[in-house]
């Protein structure tokens, strides 16, 4: 806003408290009025009438043009059609007489009339500039033509296709019909063009002329008038203004005169209004000074919050009202930087006489007068103490429920719509690795840009169906690696209850997914552990029980036998004939029983040891850490390098991620694969064993593949179980390794299968945890 229109503002309100717009110092007037539409000056007069008069004239002549044009057209229309019909007659009647009269001639009558008409054009100049005719024939799909006469000259052009552009006219007229019509000959030039059938001969005949030349004498005809027009209007114009122009002068000086006052005096007297209006009713508190601080204008406000009349303040210094020490500490600072031309803004805390304090915004403008120059200044002051008091409310408020916030240990968060967090506690701000106010007015996008997308996706579910969304398991990115948190969101609702964002709350439930992670691990460690004392108890209930009975039954023939030597030794027998029965008992049927006896009892100790170290690996303490599997697995190679050297076989390694284990665990678990592998190469090749190894999420997977015999799909099943063994006759041991093997990876939280072929080899994989910053 101007400052001489702050000047006027407080001038219109002069009145409200005594004082006369004309006693009051000479400042800036009022706002200009609007100015009324200038009139034309006599140039844009005489253009703008020319212009009408042209353009009158002109439209009468195009329009008397047209007519005479669309009548010329006519006529050329009709005439070309009489002269086509009158030579298509003329040639008919030449044929009848020729038939009847040149039956010798040759070639026959038709040539004779063909030869008469060509030599009747050799002769005629033609018509017009670009006349022509052309006389043709049909044959088959072609247009034969007979002469074209242009220009004094007579040709003979080629033949064209019937179904061609230049056959318009032509083919229309060996169709038999008659008629004119206006359009594109083979040159392009536009044409009008009449044609017509020659029925005794089978002819056809055009003639044509330019749409050109028919347009000629009309344009020209055209530009002569219009070239007449325009001197006659710019004549007639001229003379008009040279007759008119002093009278129009005159009045138009004598309007712009009445209306500038007219327009000024009623914007004067609205300006008038509105500013006494506005200055008399203004709860803000007015005043204009001049130079030297002399009070010239106020308003009731101003007074009232000062408890002055108009007569104690209007003439006075500021000096003189409120004495020297209210001047140089409240007015002076700022009214010399506002005399400087500085408009002045702050804001403090005010005494008044019958108000206790009161926190004002108070603004000092320069004030200048028509000359820019600055007379004086206005001090506009407004009563904010309400709006100060509201916001330090407001302030203490939020400090507080910060407080509040800050000490609840679940994460809590605010966002809007555009998913910014407006406001977020000390908990989560610390999960985050950042400050409050550096997560403040920042985007999810921003601060998560892996994982916004889904936490955006839950929040819009929210805001757009208003109903809260619980339990959110979700992870959390924080300096310290994942944390997983369950998260209650519901919207965020202003006054009128329009929803404007969300509001979040997460807790930490990283303990309670390990804790959760580990009983799944245990219930799937008991639940092996149950599978595997199934086995053991269908072992000792089966397995066990074979020998036992076998050292029952041949415990019992070893009592016949003793009984049998016996009776042999006390029968009444001759001795030698004694002797010769008990010889054959003790070399035969004793030592037989024994035999049996003995290998029952070795087989129920292999069980036993087998049962006692399948005990001892799932009891052994272990000792989790990171592995280097490539130096761990040169370490298992080293250690059966005689048994794949005694093999024949090849074992290739790749690079082999690493991953958690029990160190020696896992070297027993790769020891038994290999050794598994080289026990079951197929003799018929060369053996090759080779093992490898990825990354997969949160796992390391290792594979060790051999070209053995394999294994056929009804053994896959079995191959874990414990003494199951693919070939008992051929192959050695207990039949204990992969059991143990499936034992230690499951005591790791790791895993074990088999992809095989029969005859092919196979594919023993093992996954283990992935060596990650958190787990």
């Amino acid at each position: 806003m101007a400052l001489s229109t702050v000047l006027a503002f407080l001038m219109m309100g002069a009145p409200t408290v005594g004082v006369s717009v004309v006693d009051a110092i000479p400042v800036s007037p009022l706002a200009a009025a609007r100015r009324a539409g200038q009139p034309m000056n006599a140039r844009k007069r005489f253009i703008f009438l020319t212009l009408i008069m042209v353009g009158a004239c002109a439209m009468v002549m195009a329009v008397m043009t047209a007519m005479l044009y669309r009548h010329d057209i006519k006529a050329h229309r009709e005439r070309l059609q009489a002269t086509v019909q009158s030579q298509a007659r003329l040639i008919e009647a030449m044929a009848r007489h020729d038939a009847v009269y040149e039956k010798n001639t040759p070639g026959g009558p038709t040539a004779a009339t063909l030869n008469q008409i060509i030599d009747a054009h050799e002769h005629y100049e033609g018509f017009g500039e670009t006349g022509e005719f052309t006389l043709a024939r049909r044959e088959g799909d072609f247009i034969v033509f007979i002469l074209r006469h242009r220009h004094g000259a007579v040709e003979y052009p080629a033949s064209v296709a019937v179904n061609l552009d230049l056959s318009g006219p032509m083919g229309r007229a060996l169709n038999g019909l008659s008629g004119t019509v206006i359009g594109r000959d083979y040159r392009g030039e536009t044409v009008l063009a009449a044609h017509e059938p020659v029925a005794v001969l089978n002819l056809g005949i055009v003639m044509k002329i330019d749409l050109a030349e028919i347009r000629a004498p009309f344009i020209r005809t055209g530009l002569s008038a219009a070239a007449v027009a325009l001197l006659v209007i710019l004549a007639g114009t001229a003379l008009f203004f040279r007759i008119g122009n002093p009278i129009i002068a005159r009045l138009e000086a004598y309007s712009r005169d009445l209306e500038k006052e007219i327009e000024e005096h009623k914007r004067a007297e609205g300006a008038l209004r509105e500013y006494q209006i506005i200055v008399s009713n203004s709860t803000d508190m007015l005043a204009l000074l001049s130079r030297h601080f002399v009070y010239l204008a106020t308003n009731p406000a101003y007074l009232k919050a000062f408890k002055k009349t108009h007569d104690e303040l209007i003439g006075h210094t500021v000096i003189d009202v409120f004495g020297e020490d209210f001047f140089k500490a409240v007015i002076k600072p700022h009214a010399e930087l506002c005399l400087g031309g500085e408009e002045v803004n702050y804001q403090a805390w005010v005494d008044f006489p019958d108000y206790k304090s009161r926190y004002m915004d108070v603004t000092y403008t320069p004030c200048t007068n028509a000359d820019d120059e600055i007379m004086g200044f206005v001090v506009i002051g407004r009563d904010i103490t309400e709006r100060k008091e509201a916001e330090e409310t407001l302030r203490r408020q939020q400090a507080e429920q910060q407080i509040i916030l800050n000490s609840v240990p679940a994460m809590i968060f605010y966002k809007d719509k555009e998913n910014r967090f407006i406001r977020v506690n000390q908990a989560l701000a610390e999960a985050a690795g950042m400050t409050i106010e550096e997560m403040e007015g920042e985007s999810l996008f921003q601060l998560y840009p892996d994982l916004a997308e889904d936490y955006w996706r839950d929040d819009m579910e929210v805001m757009s169906t208003g109903k809260p969304k619980r339990h959110i398991i979700e992870p959390l990115e924080t300096p310290e690696g994942k944390m997983w948190v369950e998260t209650d969101k519901i919207p965020y609702r202003d006054e009128d209850g329009k929803i404007i964002g969300i509001i979040g709350f997460s807790l930490d439930i990283t303990e309670r997914k390990r804790t959760e992670r580990a009983r799944a691990r245990l219930n799937a460690q008991l639940e092996a552990k149950n599978k595997e004392l199934e086995q053991i108890v269908y072992v000792t209930s089966h397995d066990l029980r074979s020998p036992l009975v076998n050292i029952d039954g041949y415990g019992k023939e070893l009592e016949y036998a003793i009984d049998d030597l016996r009776s042999a030794l006390g029968s009444d027998k001759k001795p030698t004939e004694a002797l010769e029965a008990a010889a054959q008992l003790l070399a035969q049927d004793i030592p037989d029983a024994l035999r049996f006896i003995r290998t029952s009892t070795s087989k129920m100790d292999a069980l036993l040891k087998g049962l006692l170290k399948l005990s001892q690996a799932g009891r052994a303490a272990l000792t989790i850490k990171s592995l280097n599997m490539n130096e761990l697995m040169a370490k298992v190679v080293e250690a059966i390098k005689f048994q794949i050297k005694e093999a024949g076989a090849v074992l290739d390694i790749g690079d082999l991620p690493p991953c958690k284990g029990d160190a020696v665990q896992v070297n027993q678990v790769f020891s038994n694969l290999i050794g598994n592998a080289l026990q079951y190469l197929d003799p018929e090749r060369p053996g090759a064993i080779r093992i490898s190894g990825r990354v997969e999420g949160e796992r390391s997977v290792y594979c060790v593949k051999d070209n053995g015999i394999g294994i056929a799909p009804a053994h896959r099943q079995n191959i874990f179980e414990i003494f199951h063994r693919l070939d008992p006759a051929k192959s050695k041991g207990e039949g204990l390794g992969l059991t143990i093997v499936q034992q230690v990876l499951g005591r790791l939280w790791g895993k074990i299968w088999v992809e095989s072929k029969l005859g092919e080899g196979s594919r023993f994989y093992v996954a283990l945890p992935a060596v990650q910053k958190y787990q």
